[in-house]
């Protein structure tokens, strides 16, 4: 029996080639109830590709975007 209050794991995907198939398979699969009410999800790649490829298949997967702005973060090599 599934307990309706129990926490969701939380899973990265990258999104892979941006002119590959891994974005549109991503999309694709996360527009399915099923698979997007299974967890929580990340997804690491651009977006801008992201968006493009959603309004191109004409799938809503109720995805909220998060740009992330690269000059914010505090990268260091080592």
């Amino acid at each position: 029996m599934k307990s309706e209050n129990r926490e969701k794991n939380l899973i990265g995907i990258t999104m892979g080639d941006p002119g590959g198939i891994g974005p549109e398979v991503i999309l694709e699969a996360l527009a399915s109830p099923e698979i997007r009410t299974a967890a929580n999800y990340v997804i690491i790649g651009s977006e801008k590709v992201l968006s493009d490829i959603t309004g191109n298949l004409g799938i809503g997967t109720g995805l909220q975007l998060s740009p992330i702005d690269n000059t914010s973060l505090n990268l260091n090599r080592g």
